[in-house]
């Protein structure tokens, strides 16, 4: 259609679904105007012919454009995977047994409708699907003001939604269906809270309406609701959103308003041998009969993706898993974060009783993040885990582990017998695998190999440390430490000091926020700085000084992050995001060639690589081609600021003891606003999501501006210190906020000191989770520990001493931290990967001391050991 109207309708792919098609649209010449979707559920093909005639009308009536002036933009197919899992019955779509035999229609999570982001009170949703995430991408760029979704049902008659009551249309509405000789439905709403407008026209379902109505029943609603709706969604723009279901087999009797039965069979659970017939029946009349067996029989088409999936129960609603800890806030996880989530599963074959009894077909293709060609799940031995808590405070559990995935959960001690391994866990917690949402890794490793001097509480007592180090090491060496926090110190680092003490080879210590570099005469020689006044290096110096240190081999480099990786599996650890400033694909790409690495890594790109990654046509959340498939395209890291030890956080207020409004005395600005919104425009187009540096309430709220502005997906690193107004903007721009607790309680003094006044919306964590926002939980190693539950111990605690909690109203529950260190994950569910960990204590019930040091009994990665029984 496009190429037989050049100039005056385009096709553009929006996306690119689980499978990998890409879902396009149609779009006429203009500005702004209307936007008409089908196929947001998998099994209602048929307003894609309204919508394909609507466009091919718009080519060839001038007035019809003119008319409503603007351009229109129409998906045919949102979902191509679902419908193609439908195509056993479009040959004959008049056939209801056949259609009932081959249609698809996933649960209500796993629908591009009923998956965008979702918050209100203790419920909330990031799962958001790649389909789903193209309808977002076109709602931002196009900001319709009208949105108009295509939906048909099975049987009935014609209703219509509106996301608010319009009475003009009222009446055309009901006479369009009867010119056709088609009924209304002029029933109940689907939905018990839905309002009703007029006959047949109600309003659009929205969740939180849902969550108060279920929870003035005494539901527990935040376990019963999933994500939100597309025209929840485009309220932020003021869109108009219209809703129509045509019914595929439409019935006289659908205005009947009488009392009458309906029986549905949607999702069977019954074994074949309990009843000979199922009648589906209508205001009493039979639309269909067919033998039990028959309707219970799978498809003959083997279907394309078959990974057996947890049972969902209707549209819209969420999962649940039984022994879910009670009284505990999970992270209210919503405004559009868009992570892009993969369906664990794109179907459940409808014969299956349970997950478990699901079959799956080892040669189908399955999801691309669940399994790569060559990933340890295709050599690791099956295994059993027996008697294991299902989750924290979860029930005891059998779980079954084949080609990487979490195959069957059943009680405890009734796993039947199978091959591979079979291990008796003894009533430990099994949980998802845990991630570092933010490190440096060739920092830390090589850190672990330095002097530290973290402890000393001038520069004249981390001088003299450095002095004694450098006596012992061989001659010419140079002598590295790390850790150095001068906020707080009563004197000023100075070259002066280290070349009294070390005068005979370069010194170099680095701060613990990475934000500032001190190095005797020899060390600012070496790095080219040989006339620097004072030999303290502040932001870029000390990033251009410390890349023109010499550094070790690249193999010794690589043996060091192996080391540490393996360290970090010792921990739970079964993922991080790598920020460390280099070529950071290209590196991992080498060292998972070269070594088996234990560990997902996300790897970050920075400014020097965003071409090249662009020209690669790489994506953020994309899994590359190395063993396993361990590897994927990070996010793009830019710096807004500096930090708060170093007085390069930029802030609204002036640091004490600055004047106002001279150079540097509200911190660093590293980029300007209108560059920042370039920068990510640029890269969010190509599908290469920011994670932007912003610690000073100034820069967070510069960075929430260009977020605002550009209207892309992406994070906001650290995140330290906010103006009260911008907590709700993280929501409700879907900006992800990624925390690293253990500075909370590492610079209580200093913030204290040089934010004095302020502290109060400092590292607010529990704030940030009340209104919405999506925590990623990290350390910044080395800057802190790469210990996922020592990051955990501060989020929850508030203190790392003996000392009260510092703010302790901004603690956060065990739950929430668990699930920030998890990427959301809260469920270990049938269908998912064997990415876990297994501690000997359970995370809610464990005091302080014990969460802090937390003994992981064994890690797994895609149901291979990384730490544990078998090493």
């Amino acid at each position: 259609m496009a190429q037989a109207h050049p100039g005056l309708e385009t096709e553009n792919r929006i996306g690119t679904s689980t499978l990998g098609e890409g879902p396009a649209s149609l779009t006429t010449d203009g500005d702004g105007g209307y936007v008409v979707v089908v196929g947001v559920h998998p099994n209602e093909p048929v307003g894609a012919v309204a919508a394909l005639h609507l466009a091919r009308a718009l080519c060839e009536s001038p007035g019809l454009r003119g008319h409503f002036g603007g351009a229109w933009h129409i998906v045919p197919c949102i979902d191509p995977d679902g419908a193609r899992l439908n195509e056993g019955w479009f040959a004959t779509p008049t056939d209801k047994r056949n259609y009932g035999r081959h249609f698809y229609r996933p649960a209500g999570n796993e629908q591009a409708e009923w998956t965008f982001p979702f918050a209100c009170k203790k419920a909330w949703f990031d799962r958001v699907l790649p389909e789903t995430l193209a309808l977002v991408r076109l709602l931002d760029a196009t900001r319709p003001r009208f949105l108009t979704i295509l939906h048909n049902c099975e049987a009935g008659g014609v209703y219509y939604y509106m996301n608010r009551p319009a009475a003009e249309p009222y009446g055309v509405l009901t006479e369009i269906p009867a010119s056709l000789g088609m009924p209304l439905a002029t029933g109940e709403p689907e939905a018990a809270h839905a309002p009703v407008y007029s006959p047949a026209v109600y309003g659009c379902t929205d969740m939180k309406d849902a969550y108060d109505y279920l929870e003035g029943l005494g539901i527990d609603a935040a376990a019963r609701i999933a994500g939100s709706s597309s025209a929840a969604y485009a309220e932020r723009y003021g869109t108009f959103c219209f809703v129509t279901e045509v019914p595929h087999w439409s019935h006289p009797d659908a205005d009947d308003n009488t009392s009458a039965l309906l029986l549905i069979t949607h999702d069977l659970g019954l074994a074949a041998g309990a009843a000979d017939r199922v009648a589906i029946m209508y205001a009493g009349r039979i639309l269909e009969q067919a033998p039990v067996q028959e309707l219970l029989r799978p498809p003959d088409r083997r279907r394309r993706h078959r990974i057996p999936a947890a049972r969902h129960e209707g549209d819209g609603q969420g999962e649940t898993q039984s022994g879910r800890a009670r009284g505990d806030r999970p992270p209210p996880r919503r405004g559009p974060r868009i992570r892009p989530a993969v369906r664990r599963s794109r179907t459940r074959p409808r014969h299956a009783r349970h997950p478990e009894e699901a079959v799956t077909d080892p040669n189908t293709v399955t999801d691309p993040n669940t399994a790569a060609p060559g990933a340890p799940s295709a050599t690791a031995r099956p295994l059993t885990l027996r008697r294991v808590h299902l989750g924290a405070g979860g029930p005891l559990s059998d779980v079954r582990i084949e080609s990487g995935l979490v195959r069957a959960v059943f009680p405890a001690g009734e796993a039947p017998r199978a091959d591979g391994q079979s291990l008796d866990l003894d009533g430990r917690t099994l949980l998802p695998g845990l991630w570092d949402s933010h490190v440096h890794m060739v920092q830390w490793a090589g850190l672990r190999r330095r002097l530290d001097v973290s402890g000393a509480r001038s520069a004249r007592e981390a001088a003299d440390a450095v002095g004694r180090q450098a006596a012992a090491l061989p001659a010419g060496e140079p002598m590295i430490g790390h850790g150095f926090r001068d906020g707080l110190w009563p004197d000023a680092p100075h070259k002066d000091l280290l070349d009294a003490l070390v005068p005979d080879r370069p010194a170099l210590l680095i701060s613990m926020d990475l934000h500032s570099a001190w190095l005797n005469s020899a060390g600012l020689a070496l790095v080219g700085r040989g006339d620097h006044p004072t030999g303290l290096l502040r932001e870029d110096e000390c990033i251009q000084a410390m890349a023109q240190l010499p550094t070790a081999s690249v193999e010794l480099t690589d043996q060091w992050v192996q080391e540490a990786c393996v360290a970090a599996a010792a921990r739970g650890i079964t993922g991080i995001v790598d920020f460390e400033y280099a070529d950071n694909i290209a590196d991992w790409t080498r060292r998972m060639n070269g070594a088996s690495v234990p560990l997902r890594v996300a790897a970050s790109i920075w400014s020097p690589q965003l071409e090249a990654a662009i020209g690669r046509g790489l994506r953020t959340g994309q899994t590359l081609d190395t063993p396993g498939g361990l590897l994927e395209v990070g996010p793009f890291k830019l710096l807004t600021d500096g930090s708060l030890n170093t007085r390069t956080a930029l802030c609204h207020e002036a640091y004490p003891g600055a004047v106002p409004g001279e150079p540097g005395s509200h911190g660093l600005e590293q980029l300007p606003p209108q560059e920042l919104v370039s920068l990510l425009r640029h890269a969010s187009s190509h599908g290469i999501e920011p994670a932007v540096h912003a610690i000073g309430d100034r820069a967070n709220e510069m960075t929430l501006d260009a977020f605002e502005a550009v209207r892309c997906h992406g994070r906001i690193e650290h995140g330290q210190l906010l103006a009260l107004k911008d907590i709700p903007r993280f929501a409700e721009l879907g900006v992800t906020v990624s925390i690293q607790p253990t500075h909370a309680v590492d610079d209580r003094d200093v913030a204290d000191r040089h934010w004095a006044g302020r502290t109060h919306r400092a590292y607010a964590f529990a704030d940030l989770l009340d209104a919405g926002a999506v925590l990623a939980l990290g350390s910044d190693a080395p800057v802190a520990t790469l210990d996922p539950w020592l990051t955990m111990a501060s989020a929850v605690t508030r203190t790392g001493d003996e000392r009260p909690p510092w703010h302790p109203e901004q603690r956060i529950p065990v739950a929430a931290a668990l699930a920030g260190s998890s990427r959301g994950q809260r469920l270990i569910r049938v269908g998912d990967r064997a990415d876990l960990v297994v501690t000997d204590a359970d995370p809610l019930t464990a005091d302080a001391r014990t969460l802090r040091e937390m003994p992981v009994h064994a890690t797994l990665l895609t149901g291979a050991w990384t730490h544990g029984p078998s090493l």
